[in-house]
């Protein structure tokens, strides 16, 4: 069969790969899709992220009739963007609230029935983003059994620069439920419209509409106004309890649009219609909400890089009467009479408003994460929900949605060791030639070095791992932020766009720079809350998290491996794998140490530098710590000189030859140090040894030279 060009010569007859040709000629960039029911890609994808495969490669990829097709968006397909609808009873509501804000428009777009059954609407718009959650609702309780951690769900989403979707002409089995997917309405997938910013604009507002689910509590919930200086209720809670909205916006000129539900759409002033807000959703401690979509909605700020900006009565009362400015407006109420009447310590209740002191009012507190319900559980449920430890990203250290320390002191050459790992999981190496990795993607978030360091650095690390080129440079992903730093809570919104699974692994070099400025890293309580979010971000990502951390000061040597770490105590009971590097006493080496909560027990080992990677040195004793005291030094050698005796004499006590096994069981040493102690003695000429066959297999056996041999 020829190329193709359009799905309509398709329909009926063609493979997948016929679909991809097609969607590749019309400026779309598809990728093979698993007929697994995963939705996972086959093979490497983020090239076609920003460039479509070329139609010889598509013919390979593509020789299979079992495979699906998906679609890469954005710069790769020339700008083309898809809102995903997950349910047929969102889809209408958004359909209806589009149609009245912009008559035509869903007409002229591609609209794709899925198989749960749901809606894609997809287009091309010069101005796209990343992947976006428009729209969330809570899970129903069927979704609670199966997953009772995943108490909220998308409900819709965007699939832009970064994301893919499936599309019709694959294999129905790439989707879980076996069924395909269908062009519904509008121009087919190869003749996308192409519509403008303001456009988009209507759809995304008219998606955010439908969001079931306030997150976080409105700021000013936590302003002193609903604390300092009042005896009893504060004027600003008692305005939320009391007050209309329409008493709060009308004055303003907003004004009613219509009701769907128990929610109440509002038109902004300066507008004729539409929806520029919405009120009827509660927060999570049951205050009533306005939500603001409109970014032209002065003074709300609107959605700015989330669904909606949301507001309590007070707070849109404060804003649009008081310039924001809570503790006039909380003193203006309380003079109109909300709230319990104000006082301060040792003043009377008796003194009129005019001189009564209300106080200044604090600002805002430091940020909070919102609190989610607590989960309870029987063990039965317990054991049913999570019947399995979650997989190894590098066995015997750290496991998926695990986080771990990798603790050193300055310039030693951590950010380096952290490289190696990356590469290893990028190219599916076992890291330092001990440990196996499970290969996938990795991201690098960097505060501290300039942008062509880190791409000089990571490659030469790659070269001298002999890892190619081909192997990493789609799998490795690089956030170089500085000069454009941010807290971790500064980032949310950019690990929310994040596709779970998209990471095995994400590493934070260096610690100390993604903390909330102000907070102190011997702050247990701010310390807590770090990790707290370092958990929700591997929650969100299904990643492991790596962070890049320093020494506390002094003397390293005899501190325990999760004390070795600077900060509060928190920072050493959170982290789930701590890997500390110490000074060895051979010179440009160290001492590998860890300790575990999810895995057994493992040696330390001692690490050589070659530049500029860390490599396992042979034969050196990792317990030789450069600095340890003397004292342990002598009770360690005092104890080895016991211990070589206690090996002559089962030695002389044998009738004949023995192996490493028999003197393990007569003096109850462990493998290593009886290993390390015959060693000494034969250099010492008080035992020899010879290597002998036993079944096929040689076998080191020692005994005690004669007199002639001494």
């Amino acid at each position: 069969m020829s190329r193709l060009s359009a799905i309509d010569e398709l329909n009926g007859h063609a493979r997948p790969g016929d679909y991809a040709q097609a969607y590749r000629a019309a400026g779309l960039s598809p990728i093979p899709i698993r007929a697994d029911g995963s939705k996972a890609p086959e093979g490497p994808w983020k090239r076609f992220q920003t460039e479509p495969a070329s139609e010889s490669e598509l013919a390979t990829k593509f020789l299979a009739s079992n495979i699906g097709v998906g679609i890469c968006y954005g710069a790769g397909s020339r700008g083309a963007e898809l809102i995903d609808v997950d349910d047929e009873a969102s889809y209408q509501p958004f359909a209806d609230e589009v149609e009245r804000a912009a008559p035509g428009l869903l007409a002229k777009l591609c609209i794709i029935k899925t198989p749960r059954p749901g809606r894609h609407v997809v287009y091309r718009c010069e101005h796209i983003d990343g992947n976006q959650k428009l729209a969330m609702r809570h899970a129903t309780p069927e979704e609670l059994q199966a997953k009772p951690s995943e108490r909220v769900k998308c409900k819709i989403e965007t699939r832009g620069q970064g994301g893919y979707a499936l599309a019709p002409g694959g294999d129905p089995a790439a989707h879980p439920t076996g069924r395909p997917y269908v062009h519904l309405a509008g121009p087919d997938l190869t003749k996308l419209a192409t519509i403008t910013a303001d456009e988009r604009e209507v759809l995304f507002r008219a998606a955010r509409l439908l969001n079931e689910v306030v997150e976080q509590e409105p700021a000013e919930v936590h302003h002193g106004q609903q604390a300092g200086g009042y005896a009893g209720m504060p004027p600003g809670d008692d305005f939320n309890l009391r007050a209309s909205w329409d008493e709060i916006l009308a004055p303003h000129g907003w004004t009613r649009s219509h009701a769907a539900g128990d929610v109440q759409h509002w038109t902004r002033p300066g507008k004729d219609q539409g929806t520029s807000a919405t009120t009827g959703l509660t927060s999570k401690r049951g205050t009533d909400l306005l939500c603001v979509f409109s970014t032209s909605a002065h003074p709300f700020p609107g959605a700015n890089g989330s669904p909606c900006s949301t507001h309590t009565k007070f707070g849109a009362y404060c804003l649009l009467n008081h310039g924001g400015d809570f503790a006039t407006a909380a003193r203006q109420l309380a003079a109109e009479g909300y709230g319990d009447a104000a006082q301060r310590q040792g003043m009377s209740n008796l003194l009129p408003d005019s001189v009564r002191d209300f106080g200044e009012i604090p600002g805002p507190p430091a940020r909070r994460q919102p609190l989610t319900p607590i989960e309870k559980f029987s063990y039965l449920d317990l054991r049913s929900a999570y019947p399995a430890m979650k997989p190894p990203v590098v066995d015997g250290l750290l496991r998926r949605g695990e986080t771990m320390n990798v603790v050193s002191y300055s310039k030693v050459g951590k950010s380096w060791l952290a490289y190696s790992l990356l590469l290893s999981i990028a190219t599916g190496k076992s890291w330092l030639g001990t440990y196996p990795t499970t290969q996938g993607g990795v991201l690098l978030i960097d505060n501290e070095l300039h942008r062509p360091t880190l791409a000089n650095r990571i490659g030469m690390v790659a070269e001298r791992l002999d890892c190619e080129l081909e192997h990493y440079a789609t799998q490795l992903d690089v956030w170089p932020l500085r000069g454009n730093l941010r807290s971790l809570e500064d980032m949310m919104a950019e690990f929310d766009a994040i596709e779970p699974g998209q990471y095995q692994l994400i590493a934070f070099d260096a610690r100390y720079r993604f903390a909330i400025a102000g907070e102190s890293e011997n702050d247990n309580a701010a310390q807590a809350m770090f990790y707290n979010t370092l958990d929700r971000i591997a929650e969100r990502t299904e990643a492991a998290i790596v962070l890049v951390h320093h020494t506390t000061k002094g003397n390293q040597t005899d501190k325990r491996v999760t004390d070795v770490g600077a900060g509060g105590g928190s920072q050493s009971r959170a982290a789930d794998t701590h890997l500390v590097l110490r000074e060895h006493e051979e010179e440009g080496c160290v001492v590998l140490d860890a300790a575990l909560r999810s895995f057994a027990p493992v040696d330390p080992i001692v690490l050589q530098w070659e530049f500029p990677c860390w490599w396992p040195a042979e034969g050196l004793d990792p317990g030789e710590l450069k600095g340890r005291k003397s004292r342990q030094q002598e009770a360690r050698n005092d104890q080895d000189r016991k211990d070589k005796l206690a090996i002559v004499a089962a030695m002389q006590k044998a009738s004949d030859r023995v192996t490493n096994k028999l003197l393990r069981k007569a003096t109850g040493m462990g493998r290593e140090k009886l290993a390390r102690l015959l060693d000494a003695l034969e250099s010492e000429g008080q035992i020899k040894s010879e290597t002998t066959l036993k079944r096929g297999n040689p076998c080191d056996e020692y005994y005690l030279p004669n007199d002639s041999e001494s």
